[in-house]
Protein backbone atom coordinates (compact mmCIF):
# COMPACT_ATOMS: atom_id res chain seq x y z
CA UNK A 1 0.00 0.00 0.00
CA UNK A 2 2.53 2.46 1.13
CA UNK A 3 4.32 1.92 -2.63
CA UNK A 4 1.32 2.43 -4.41
CA UNK A 5 1.02 5.62 -2.54
CA UNK A 6 4.24 7.44 -3.06
CA UNK A 7 4.74 6.15 -6.58
CA UNK A 8 1.15 7.39 -7.43
CA UNK A 9 2.23 10.57 -5.64
CA UNK A 10 5.67 10.59 -8.20
CA UNK A 11 3.24 10.00 -11.06
CA UNK A 12 1.03 13.16 -10.08
CA UNK A 13 4.29 15.17 -9.08
CA UNK A 14 5.32 14.71 -12.68
CA UNK A 15 2.32 15.07 -14.81
CA UNK A 16 1.75 18.67 -12.72
CA UNK A 17 5.05 19.77 -13.41
CA UNK A 18 4.70 18.97 -16.78
CA UNK A 19 0.98 20.79 -17.33
CA UNK A 20 1.73 23.72 -15.03
CA UNK A 21 3.54 26.35 -17.17
CA UNK A 22 5.59 27.82 -14.46
CA UNK A 23 6.90 24.46 -13.62
CA UNK A 24 7.37 23.31 -16.98
CA UNK A 25 11.07 23.90 -17.63
CA UNK A 26 12.09 21.34 -14.67
CA UNK A 27 9.24 18.98 -15.36
CA UNK A 28 12.19 16.50 -17.39
CA UNK A 29 14.56 16.28 -14.10
CA UNK A 30 11.26 16.38 -11.84
CA UNK A 31 10.10 13.36 -13.53
CA UNK A 32 13.14 11.22 -13.70
CA UNK A 33 13.71 12.12 -10.07
CA UNK A 34 10.35 10.73 -9.63
CA UNK A 35 10.62 8.24 -11.30
CA UNK A 36 14.50 7.12 -9.85
CA UNK A 37 12.61 7.15 -6.57
CA UNK A 38 9.71 4.51 -7.57
CA UNK A 39 12.15 2.44 -8.69
CA UNK A 40 14.41 2.04 -5.80
CA UNK A 41 11.61 2.02 -3.47
CA UNK A 42 9.86 -0.40 -5.37
CA UNK A 43 13.31 -2.50 -5.26
CA UNK A 44 13.61 -1.58 -1.53
CA UNK A 45 9.82 -2.58 -0.33
CA UNK A 46 9.14 -5.39 -2.62
CA UNK A 47 12.52 -6.91 -3.75
CA UNK A 48 11.33 -8.49 -6.57
CA UNK A 49 12.87 -11.52 -8.09
CA UNK A 50 14.77 -11.80 -11.34
CA UNK A 51 16.68 -9.29 -13.53
CA UNK A 52 15.76 -5.97 -11.79
CA UNK A 53 17.88 -3.59 -14.91
CA UNK A 54 15.46 -5.93 -17.28
CA UNK A 55 12.30 -5.60 -15.75
CA UNK A 56 12.45 -1.81 -15.54
CA UNK A 57 13.71 -1.57 -19.44
CA UNK A 58 10.78 -3.92 -19.76
CA UNK A 59 8.70 -1.02 -18.26
CA UNK A 60 9.57 1.50 -21.50
CA UNK A 61 7.69 1.29 -24.83
CA UNK A 62 10.52 1.67 -26.92
CA UNK A 63 8.68 1.41 -29.84
CA UNK A 64 6.48 4.43 -28.84
CA UNK A 65 9.94 6.28 -27.85
CA UNK A 66 11.65 5.21 -31.58
CA UNK A 67 7.89 6.63 -33.55
CA UNK A 68 7.86 9.85 -32.04
CA UNK A 69 11.53 10.58 -32.29
CA UNK A 70 11.27 9.65 -35.96
CA UNK A 71 8.55 11.71 -36.57
CA UNK A 72 10.33 14.93 -34.87
CA UNK A 73 12.90 14.13 -37.43
CA UNK A 74 10.27 13.94 -40.45
CA UNK A 75 8.71 16.99 -38.93
CA UNK A 76 11.76 19.23 -39.05
CA UNK A 77 12.73 18.77 -42.43
CA UNK A 78 9.28 19.52 -43.31
CA UNK A 79 9.07 22.87 -41.76
CA UNK A 80 11.97 23.63 -42.51
CA UNK A 81 11.74 22.92 -46.34
CA UNK A 82 8.25 24.58 -46.30
CA UNK A 83 6.66 21.77 -48.31
CA UNK A 84 3.25 22.12 -46.38
CA UNK A 85 3.21 26.17 -46.91
CA UNK A 86 3.83 24.98 -50.43
CA UNK A 87 1.14 22.73 -50.63
CA UNK A 88 -1.16 24.83 -48.73
CA UNK A 89 -0.28 27.85 -51.57
CA UNK A 90 -1.13 25.59 -54.04
CA UNK A 91 -4.69 24.56 -52.64
CA UNK A 92 -6.08 28.48 -52.21
CA UNK A 93 -5.18 29.03 -55.40
CA UNK A 94 -7.17 26.81 -56.65
CA UNK A 95 -10.45 29.17 -54.91
CA UNK A 96 -9.58 31.96 -56.68
CA UNK A 97 -10.42 34.20 -53.79
CA UNK A 98 -14.08 33.03 -53.41
CA UNK A 99 -14.35 33.23 -49.61
CA UNK A 100 -16.79 30.24 -48.99
CA UNK A 101 -13.99 28.17 -51.01
CA UNK A 102 -11.44 29.31 -49.38
CA UNK A 103 -12.97 28.43 -46.28
CA UNK A 104 -13.55 24.80 -46.98
CA UNK A 105 -10.14 24.67 -48.39
CA UNK A 106 -8.38 26.21 -45.09
CA UNK A 107 -10.50 23.31 -43.01
CA UNK A 108 -9.67 20.71 -45.03
CA UNK A 109 -6.11 21.24 -45.30
CA UNK A 110 -5.24 22.13 -41.99
CA UNK A 111 -7.26 19.13 -40.64
CA UNK A 112 -5.22 17.38 -43.19
CA UNK A 113 -2.19 18.47 -41.89
CA UNK A 114 -2.55 17.87 -38.32
CA UNK A 115 -3.16 14.07 -38.90
CA UNK A 116 0.59 14.30 -39.88
CA UNK A 117 2.11 17.08 -37.64
CA UNK A 118 1.94 18.79 -34.45
CA UNK A 119 -1.35 20.55 -34.13
CA UNK A 120 0.87 23.83 -32.89
CA UNK A 121 2.98 23.55 -36.24
CA UNK A 122 -0.07 23.84 -37.89
CA UNK A 123 -1.43 26.98 -36.40
CA UNK A 124 1.87 28.62 -36.67
CA UNK A 125 1.83 27.88 -40.46
CA UNK A 126 -1.50 28.58 -41.24
CA UNK A 127 -3.34 31.79 -38.62
CA UNK A 128 -0.76 34.13 -40.13
CA UNK A 129 -1.77 32.88 -44.05
CA UNK A 130 -5.28 33.51 -42.77
CA UNK A 131 -5.09 36.59 -41.44
CA UNK A 132 -2.92 37.92 -44.47
CA UNK A 133 -5.07 36.48 -46.76
CA UNK A 134 -7.92 38.15 -45.32
CA UNK A 135 -6.73 41.57 -44.90
CA UNK A 136 -6.01 41.24 -49.11
CA UNK A 137 -9.88 40.28 -49.56
CA UNK A 138 -11.05 42.65 -47.22
CA UNK A 139 -13.16 39.99 -45.19
CA UNK A 140 -12.97 39.17 -41.44
CA UNK A 141 -10.60 36.40 -40.17
CA UNK A 142 -12.38 35.50 -37.24
CA UNK A 143 -14.95 32.45 -38.36
CA UNK A 144 -11.80 31.26 -40.56
CA UNK A 145 -9.79 31.10 -37.46
CA UNK A 146 -12.04 29.25 -35.76
CA UNK A 147 -12.88 26.95 -37.94
CA UNK A 148 -9.07 26.36 -38.54
CA UNK A 149 -8.42 26.06 -34.84
CA UNK A 150 -11.43 23.40 -33.90
CA UNK A 151 -10.66 21.25 -36.81
CA UNK A 152 -6.96 21.63 -36.21
CA UNK A 153 -8.57 19.14 -32.98
CA UNK A 154 -10.39 17.35 -34.77
CA UNK A 155 -7.52 15.85 -37.47
CA UNK A 156 -5.84 14.12 -34.73
CA UNK A 157 -8.46 11.39 -35.56
CA UNK A 158 -7.17 10.28 -38.44
CA UNK A 159 -4.07 9.10 -38.26
CA UNK A 160 -1.30 6.81 -35.53
CA UNK A 161 1.08 8.98 -36.41
CA UNK A 162 -0.78 12.56 -35.22
CA UNK A 163 -0.02 13.11 -31.82
CA UNK A 164 1.71 11.69 -29.21
CA UNK A 165 -0.94 10.19 -27.45
CA UNK A 166 -1.96 8.33 -30.69
CA UNK A 167 1.65 7.07 -30.81
CA UNK A 168 1.71 5.55 -27.57
CA UNK A 169 -2.19 4.47 -28.20
CA UNK A 170 -1.41 2.76 -31.29
CA UNK A 171 1.62 0.94 -30.62
CA UNK A 172 0.31 -0.10 -27.21
CA UNK A 173 -2.50 -1.37 -28.75
CA UNK A 174 -1.13 -2.34 -32.00
CA UNK A 175 -3.32 0.13 -34.32
CA UNK A 176 -2.71 0.98 -37.99
CA UNK A 177 -3.98 2.97 -40.33
CA UNK A 178 -6.15 1.04 -41.11
CA UNK A 179 -7.90 0.70 -37.67
CA UNK A 180 -8.47 4.26 -37.99
CA UNK A 181 -10.02 3.99 -41.08
CA UNK A 182 -12.52 1.56 -40.13
CA UNK A 183 -13.55 2.31 -37.21
CA UNK A 184 -12.86 6.51 -36.61
CA UNK A 185 -12.71 7.83 -40.20
CA UNK A 186 -16.76 7.65 -40.74
CA UNK A 187 -17.60 9.27 -37.26
CA UNK A 188 -14.41 12.14 -38.30
CA UNK A 189 -16.39 12.18 -41.03
CA UNK A 190 -19.64 13.44 -39.37
CA UNK A 191 -18.29 15.87 -36.92
CA UNK A 192 -16.20 17.98 -39.51
CA UNK A 193 -19.36 17.99 -41.70
CA UNK A 194 -21.51 19.00 -38.94
CA UNK A 195 -18.98 21.63 -37.46
CA UNK A 196 -17.50 23.22 -40.80
CA UNK A 197 -20.67 23.39 -42.61
CA UNK A 198 -22.38 25.33 -39.58
CA UNK A 199 -19.58 27.66 -39.19
CA UNK A 200 -19.75 28.45 -43.18
CA UNK A 201 -23.92 28.77 -42.23
CA UNK A 202 -23.83 30.97 -39.25
CA UNK A 203 -20.48 33.04 -40.19
CA UNK A 204 -19.93 32.86 -43.69
CA UNK A 205 -22.33 31.99 -46.10
CA UNK A 206 -23.77 35.81 -46.74
CA UNK A 207 -20.26 37.56 -46.87
CA UNK A 208 -20.08 39.19 -50.34
CA UNK A 209 -17.28 37.90 -52.56
CA UNK A 210 -13.89 39.98 -52.71
CA UNK A 211 -13.87 42.11 -55.73
CA UNK A 212 -11.82 41.26 -58.91
CA UNK A 213 -9.33 43.60 -58.20
CA UNK A 214 -8.39 41.79 -54.76
CA UNK A 215 -8.95 38.19 -56.36
CA UNK A 216 -6.47 39.16 -58.74
CA UNK A 217 -4.20 40.94 -55.80
CA UNK A 218 -4.14 37.54 -53.99
CA UNK A 219 -3.26 35.59 -56.97
CA UNK A 220 -0.43 37.86 -57.79
CA UNK A 221 0.94 37.74 -54.11
CA UNK A 222 0.46 34.18 -53.25
CA UNK A 223 2.67 32.13 -55.71
CA UNK A 224 4.19 28.99 -54.65
CA UNK A 225 7.75 30.48 -55.62
CA UNK A 226 7.36 32.35 -52.17
CA UNK A 227 7.98 29.91 -50.02
CA UNK A 228 11.13 27.47 -52.51
CA UNK A 229 14.68 29.19 -51.99
CA UNK A 230 15.13 28.91 -55.35
CA UNK A 231 19.39 27.87 -54.69
CA UNK A 232 17.73 24.78 -52.75
CA UNK A 233 15.10 24.01 -55.23
CA UNK A 234 16.48 20.44 -56.23
CA UNK A 235 16.87 20.21 -52.55
CA UNK A 236 12.83 20.83 -51.95
CA UNK A 237 11.44 18.63 -54.57
CA UNK A 238 13.84 15.92 -53.06
CA UNK A 239 12.67 16.23 -49.43
CA UNK A 240 9.02 16.85 -50.66
CA UNK A 241 9.52 13.47 -52.73
CA UNK A 242 10.97 11.53 -49.84
CA UNK A 243 8.50 12.91 -47.54
CA UNK A 244 5.41 11.22 -49.42
CA UNK A 245 7.25 8.48 -49.63
CA UNK A 246 7.62 8.38 -46.00
CA UNK A 247 4.31 8.25 -45.04
CA UNK A 248 3.58 6.05 -47.76
CA UNK A 249 6.17 3.77 -46.44
CA UNK A 250 4.33 3.95 -42.59
CA UNK A 251 0.80 3.28 -44.27
CA UNK A 252 1.81 0.12 -45.84
CA UNK A 253 4.45 -1.27 -43.67
CA UNK A 254 2.78 -3.57 -40.09
CA UNK A 255 5.67 -2.51 -38.11
CA UNK A 256 4.98 1.27 -38.22
CA UNK A 257 7.50 2.35 -35.65
CA UNK A 258 10.47 0.56 -37.85
CA UNK A 259 9.18 2.28 -41.06
CA UNK A 260 9.24 5.49 -39.44
CA UNK A 261 12.46 4.78 -38.34
CA UNK A 262 13.86 3.76 -41.58
CA UNK A 263 11.91 6.81 -43.29
CA UNK A 264 13.40 8.99 -40.90
CA UNK A 265 16.70 7.66 -41.57
CA UNK A 266 16.62 8.14 -44.84
CA UNK A 267 15.59 11.80 -44.54
CA UNK A 268 18.74 11.98 -42.39
CA UNK A 269 20.70 10.72 -44.92
CA UNK A 270 19.79 12.52 -47.77
CA UNK A 271 20.42 15.90 -45.37
CA UNK A 272 23.52 14.73 -43.92
CA UNK A 273 24.97 18.09 -44.44
CA UNK A 274 21.84 19.48 -41.90
CA UNK A 275 22.57 16.28 -39.80
CA UNK A 276 23.96 17.97 -36.36
CA UNK A 277 21.36 21.00 -36.57
CA UNK A 278 18.36 18.18 -37.66
CA UNK A 279 19.11 16.27 -34.39
CA UNK A 280 19.84 19.12 -32.47
CA UNK A 281 15.91 20.58 -32.87
CA UNK A 282 14.30 16.88 -31.68
CA UNK A 283 12.37 17.57 -28.56
CA UNK A 284 15.04 15.41 -26.45
CA UNK A 285 12.73 16.42 -23.06
CA UNK A 286 9.88 14.44 -24.69
CA UNK A 287 11.68 11.64 -24.72
CA UNK A 288 12.61 11.46 -21.41
CA UNK A 289 9.87 12.58 -19.82
CA UNK A 290 7.96 9.71 -21.71
CA UNK A 291 10.41 7.46 -20.44
CA UNK A 292 10.28 8.42 -16.58
CA UNK A 293 6.50 8.52 -16.66
CA UNK A 294 6.79 4.80 -18.38
CA UNK A 295 8.28 3.60 -15.85
CA UNK A 296 5.79 5.31 -13.34
CA UNK A 297 2.94 3.33 -15.37
CA UNK A 298 5.03 0.18 -15.42
CA UNK A 299 5.69 -0.01 -11.41
CA UNK A 300 1.73 0.84 -10.20
CA UNK A 301 1.22 -1.74 -13.27
CA UNK A 302 2.86 -4.70 -10.94
CA UNK A 303 0.53 -6.95 -9.37
CA UNK A 304 2.17 -6.86 -6.10
CA UNK A 305 1.39 -2.74 -6.19
CA UNK A 306 -2.19 -3.14 -6.48
CA UNK A 307 -3.35 -0.07 -8.47
CA UNK A 308 -4.91 -2.17 -11.36
CA UNK A 309 -6.95 -4.50 -9.05
CA UNK A 310 -8.17 -1.29 -7.67
CA UNK A 311 -8.85 1.17 -10.78
CA UNK A 312 -10.68 -2.18 -11.92
CA UNK A 313 -12.92 -2.66 -8.69
CA UNK A 314 -13.79 0.73 -8.54
CA UNK A 315 -15.03 0.99 -12.53
CA UNK A 316 -16.70 -3.02 -12.16
CA UNK A 317 -18.32 -1.03 -9.22
CA UNK A 318 -19.49 2.24 -11.06
CA UNK A 319 -20.47 0.26 -14.35
CA UNK A 320 -21.98 -2.14 -12.25
CA UNK A 321 -20.46 -5.01 -14.70
CA UNK A 322 -22.23 -2.78 -17.59
CA UNK A 323 -19.98 -2.79 -21.18
CA UNK A 324 -21.47 -0.13 -22.31
CA UNK A 325 -21.00 1.79 -19.30
CA UNK A 326 -17.58 0.97 -19.22
CA UNK A 327 -16.69 2.39 -22.08
CA UNK A 328 -18.49 5.13 -21.40
CA UNK A 329 -16.59 5.92 -18.05
CA UNK A 330 -13.33 5.66 -20.02
CA UNK A 331 -14.52 8.03 -22.11
CA UNK A 332 -15.91 10.54 -19.95
CA UNK A 333 -13.07 10.40 -17.04
CA UNK A 334 -10.62 10.64 -19.95
CA UNK A 335 -12.49 13.73 -21.55
CA UNK A 336 -12.61 15.07 -18.35
CA UNK A 337 -9.09 14.83 -16.92
CA UNK A 338 -7.68 16.22 -20.92
CA UNK A 339 -9.33 19.16 -20.22
CA UNK A 340 -7.56 20.04 -17.28
CA UNK A 341 -4.07 18.47 -17.91
CA UNK A 342 -2.05 17.14 -21.19
CA UNK A 343 -3.33 14.50 -23.04
CA UNK A 344 -0.37 12.43 -23.00
CA UNK A 345 0.08 11.46 -19.09
CA UNK A 346 -3.68 10.51 -19.39
CA UNK A 347 -3.29 8.17 -22.07
CA UNK A 348 -0.58 6.50 -20.17
CA UNK A 349 -2.42 6.23 -17.35
CA UNK A 350 -5.34 4.86 -18.88
CA UNK A 351 -3.82 1.96 -20.97
CA UNK A 352 -2.90 -0.25 -18.14
CA UNK A 353 -6.38 0.44 -16.67
CA UNK A 354 -7.82 -0.81 -20.47
CA UNK A 355 -5.11 -3.87 -20.48
CA UNK A 356 -6.87 -4.94 -16.61
CA UNK A 357 -10.78 -4.57 -17.63
CA UNK A 358 -10.05 -6.54 -20.80
CA UNK A 359 -9.09 -9.22 -18.25
CA UNK A 360 -12.14 -9.15 -16.40
CA UNK A 361 -15.29 -11.06 -17.54
CA UNK A 362 -17.40 -10.02 -20.10
CA UNK A 363 -15.47 -7.37 -21.20
CA UNK A 364 -12.47 -9.61 -23.21
CA UNK A 365 -14.50 -8.73 -26.58
CA UNK A 366 -14.04 -5.02 -25.73
CA UNK A 367 -10.89 -4.58 -26.90
CA UNK A 368 -11.71 -1.92 -30.10
CA UNK A 369 -14.99 0.18 -27.97
CA UNK A 370 -12.39 0.68 -25.08
CA UNK A 371 -9.40 1.70 -27.43
CA UNK A 372 -11.79 4.28 -29.65
CA UNK A 373 -13.06 5.56 -26.16
CA UNK A 374 -9.81 6.37 -25.04
CA UNK A 375 -8.85 7.82 -28.57
CA UNK A 376 -11.58 10.31 -28.23
CA UNK A 377 -11.42 11.39 -24.87
CA UNK A 378 -8.12 12.27 -25.08
CA UNK A 379 -8.10 13.78 -28.33
CA UNK A 380 -11.50 15.60 -28.11
CA UNK A 381 -10.87 16.57 -24.11
CA UNK A 382 -8.84 19.21 -24.58
CA UNK A 383 -11.28 21.09 -26.39
CA UNK A 384 -13.19 22.06 -23.95
CA UNK A 385 -10.99 25.45 -22.80
CA UNK A 386 -8.86 27.22 -24.89
CA UNK A 387 -5.42 26.35 -22.59
CA UNK A 388 -6.45 22.27 -23.39
CA UNK A 389 -5.55 22.40 -26.76
CA UNK A 390 -1.99 24.04 -27.80
CA UNK A 391 -3.29 25.19 -31.23
CA UNK A 392 -5.88 27.10 -29.52
CA UNK A 393 -3.58 28.95 -27.37
CA UNK A 394 -1.03 29.44 -30.61
CA UNK A 395 -4.07 30.58 -32.63
CA UNK A 396 -5.02 33.25 -29.64
CA UNK A 397 -1.67 34.88 -29.46
CA UNK A 398 -1.47 34.85 -33.38
CA UNK A 399 -4.84 37.08 -33.45
CA UNK A 400 -3.71 39.28 -30.37
CA UNK A 401 -0.37 40.33 -32.09
CA UNK A 402 -1.80 40.96 -35.18
CA UNK A 403 -5.12 42.57 -33.00
CA UNK A 404 -7.77 40.91 -34.61
CA UNK A 405 -10.99 42.23 -33.14
CA UNK A 406 -13.82 39.67 -32.29
CA UNK A 407 -11.36 36.47 -31.77
CA UNK A 408 -10.63 36.53 -27.86
CA UNK A 409 -10.49 33.93 -25.10
CA UNK A 410 -13.93 34.35 -24.16
CA UNK A 411 -15.41 33.92 -28.18
CA UNK A 412 -13.13 30.83 -28.21
CA UNK A 413 -14.24 29.85 -24.82
CA UNK A 414 -18.16 30.36 -25.40
CA UNK A 415 -18.39 29.14 -29.30
CA UNK A 416 -15.54 26.52 -29.08
CA UNK A 417 -16.78 25.19 -26.22
CA UNK A 418 -19.94 25.22 -27.52
CA UNK A 419 -18.63 22.57 -30.18
CA UNK A 420 -17.00 20.70 -27.81
CA UNK A 421 -20.26 19.80 -26.23
CA UNK A 422 -21.47 18.57 -29.40
CA UNK A 423 -18.54 16.71 -30.47
CA UNK A 424 -18.04 15.27 -26.89
CA UNK A 425 -22.27 14.33 -27.15
CA UNK A 426 -21.77 13.29 -31.00
CA UNK A 427 -19.06 10.58 -29.42
CA UNK A 428 -21.32 9.42 -26.54
CA UNK A 429 -23.82 8.89 -29.06
CA UNK A 430 -21.16 7.10 -31.65
CA UNK A 431 -19.94 4.60 -28.69
CA UNK A 432 -23.17 3.79 -28.36
CA UNK A 433 -23.50 2.47 -31.40
CA UNK A 434 -20.38 0.60 -31.73
CA UNK A 435 -21.17 -1.29 -28.72
CA UNK A 436 -24.07 -2.56 -30.69
CA UNK A 437 -21.45 -4.36 -32.54
CA UNK A 438 -19.81 -5.59 -29.19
Amino acid sequence: MLLLVLTMAAFLISIVSFSIEKLSRYYVPISIACATIACILFVQLLQPAGDIKGMVLGFIEFKALIYIFSMQVTVTIIERERIFQYLAIRLIRLTRGNPRLLFYVFCMTTTFFAAVIADVTVSIIFAPLIIRICGILDTKPTPYLLGMTININLGSLITPFSSSENIIISTARSLDLSYYITHLWVFFAIIFTITTVSIDLLMIRNKVPADKQRQSTLLTILTPSMVIDKKHAKRFKMNMGLTFAFFAFIIITPESYLAALLGAMGLLLANKGQFNALIKQVEWEIIFFFTSLFILIGILSRPEVGFLQAVSAGFNAMSGGNALLAVMLIFMISSAMSAIISNAPVTLMFLPIIESLLLQPGFSNLAVPLSTALLLGVNLGGNFLPQGAACDIMTLTIAKRNNIPGFTYKYLFKVGGSYATLHFLLSLGFLAVMMVWY
